[in-house]
């Protein structure tokens, strides 16, 4: 409630995760708690209508009947989690299927850190199905295996995560765009006519489905403003529903804008023959690329844009913008070229780091 009252006055306001200020309130409180009790106690020291003796005694007795709920509900919610963590670890231990998926992400994956996202199916539908002991499910196990994956985001901190609950997993266009390039499936599922089988066993299917990578080349027909994450939100749903993403059509996003777009924006049409990408790497903040195309064009890097990120062609630093959903984007002239994108931390983030500690020193 506070924060409806006065999140508009804090930087960031409207996509502000006030959750994550829960821990230090409930740390709070047990301080509060100790407060009380040290009231209390003294209350009944000064009192002195009893001796010393029988008034300690009966302090304790005050203090432990005031905490014995609170003693009984922690004592209650950690027992019912020991027997969650001991089912789930027993059936994570008995599911064999689940580690021959595993380990196919491994051996198709060539030893490599990245080979495209994983699908694990939808948290109200077959995904949601697929559990692992009384409420794991499968694609739990894969965000813990830090495997990329699509759907079913733990935070939803991006600003596209929220599309992901929509993921139509009978949508080639979506896998492409996206980079999904492979899907588990529970065994009895009937899976699209493009998805290739590469393992079945009793319980699980994993698929795999063909996409143009990390990165391709696209058509920016439109471009337009959003003032805000509502308005931004909006356009990215209005796309994710059409048929855009399949013919890998996006719009030039400028956000957070505080006028209309520029009106002489120039559309850029797709790579006649779709371009080509020749090689790929990706690493924890940095993406390489070899790519080819006969004439000039626009290419989307299926990552969440972020101003952090620098892009460079053939060694040489060009401007970034945002396109449908939230994607990098940023224009290539024709021929071959490398590209390499590098994710660069605020210069400011070390400082402040500094900051911190010589203001904890301060304070002890």
């Amino acid at each position: 409630s506070l924060m409806q009252v006065f999140g508009g006055a804090l930087p960031s306001h409207s996509g502000f995760v006030s959750y994550r200020f829960i821990g230090s309130v409930e740390l709070f409180a047990i301080l509060l708690i100790g407060i009380g009790g040290e009231g209390l106690w003294d209350a009944l020291r000064r009192a002195r209508i009893l001796p010393s003796r029988i008034q300690v005694l009966l302090g304790v007795l005050v203090l432990s009947a005031l905490l014995l709920p609170a003693f009984a509900e922690r004592a209650e919610f950690y027992a019912g989690n020991r027997q969650i963590i001991n089912e789930t670890r027993a059936a994570l231990a008995a599911d064999s299927d689940l580690r021959a998926v595993l380990s196919t992400f491994q051996a198709d994956s060539g030893g490599r850190h990245y080979r495209g996202r994983v699908y694990a199916g939808p948290r109200s539908g077959w995904g949601g199905k697929m559990m692992v002991g009384p409420s794991l499910r499968v694609f739990d196990v894969i965000n813990a295996h830090r495997i990329p994956s699509v759907g079913n985001p733990f935070q939803g901190l991006a600003l596209n995560s929220g599309l992901l609950y929509s993921f139509r997993d009978s949508d080639i266009g979506l896998f492409d765009a996206f980079d999904v390039r492979t899907v588990v499936t529970p065994t009895v599922a009937t899976a699209p006519p493009f998805y290739q089988l590469l393992l079945r066993t009793n319980r699980y299917s994993v698929w795999r489905v063909p996409t143009t990578g990390i990165a391709h080349y696209v058509a920016v027909n439109d471009r337009r403003a959003a003032a805000n994450q509502r308005d931004l939100y909006v356009g990215a749903s209005d796309w994710f529903v059409s048929a855009a993403p399949g013919a890998h059509q996006v719009t030039r996003w400028d956000y957070p804008a505080r006028r209309p777009s520029d009106t002489s924006f120039t559309p850029v049409s797709r790579c006649a023959d779709g371009g080509r990408m020749l090689e790929e790497h990706v690493e924890s903040q940095r993406v390489t690329l070899v790519v080819e195309c006969a004439s000039a064009g626009a290419i989307a890097l299926k990552m969440s844009y972020h101003p952090n990120w620098r892009v460079r062609i053939d060694s040489v630093v060009v401007n970034t913008y945002m396109v449908s959903p939230s994607f990098i984007g940023f224009d290539v002239p024709p021929g071959r070229h490398r590209i390499e994108a590098r994710y660069v931390p605020t210069p400011s983030k070390l400082p402040l780091l500094l900051l911190g500690f010589i203001s904890l020193a301060a304070a002890v």
